[in-house]
């Protein structure tokens, strides 16, 4: 009886605390970031706190499994390191550092016209029509990355608006969001937070060639991982 409580609590907690899937957050969050760059709004992530993350560590270590230490924790980390995953993948995306760019998100925020209700001749279109050719000489076409980087950068500042790791390199990587993604998966089809907790450690250990990708998931960044792993 005790177990079938506590496997109900479980998909009590998960459906309060997550309600969209991995596959849904990252397909998502292109339109969501657009519309964060257009408004203007910094794009921030959201970070596991040190302590709590130590504290839950220990209590696991020590027994194997949560027993006093508050569940719902690890339940709403499994959600922001999803989301900050598909952020990642996202900004890395945008930034052309990706096989894909997200074309029609694009066209819908920034090239809307209310007259056609199309996300055709709108802003954008406006813009390259009046552009033509870049600094170099360049001519612009509007299927192009660097067209649509150019006008990002020019109109929208994008640059100032996209997040940095401490050394001041963007958040992007071309290196470690296919892993990330991968545990992604991984981490959403996951309900047990004994499971979760130890997904979440692997995602913490994964690295980027130029810059601490652990930054953009706990505080600290892996400064803190390394001093709760001599703690």
């Amino acid at each position: 009886m005790k177990d079938f409580i506590r496997k109900r609590l479980h998909e009590s907690l998960i459906k309060e605390t997550y309600a969209d899937t991995f596959d849904e957050i990252v397909s998502e969050m292109p339109m969501e970031l657009f519309s964060m760059i257009k408004g203007q709004t910094p794009i921030k992530f959201g970070l596991i706190p040190k302590t709590q993350y130590h504290n839950a560590l220990k209590e696991f270590m020590r027994y194997g499994e949560f027993m006093r230490f508050p569940e719902r924790y690890i339940m709403e980390w499994k959600n922001l390191l999803l989301e900050n995953i598909a952020k990642l993948n996202t900004l890395t995306e945008i930034h052309g550092r990706s096989q894909w760019f997200p074309y029609d998100e694009f066209y819908d925020v920034f090239d809307y016209n209310e007259k056609t209700n199309r996300s055709e001749g709108g802003q954008f279109t406006r813009w390259l029509n009046k552009k033509r050719k870049g600094p170099d000489g360049e001519e612009f076409k509007r299927g192009d990355w660097t067209t649509i980087y150019e006008f990002l950068a020019t109109i929208y500042n994008i640059d100032d608006f996209t997040p940095q790791f401490t050394n001041g390199h963007h958040v992007l990587s071309d290196y470690a969001t296919a892993p990330l993604m991968n545990l992604g998966v991984e981490l959403d089809n996951q309900t047990d937070p004994n499971e979760i907790i130890v997904t979440i450690n692997r995602i913490l250990d994964v690295v980027h060639q130029r810059s601490d990708i652990a930054e953009i998931f706990i505080e600290g960044g892996s400064k803190s991982l390394f001093d709760i792993s001599n703690n």
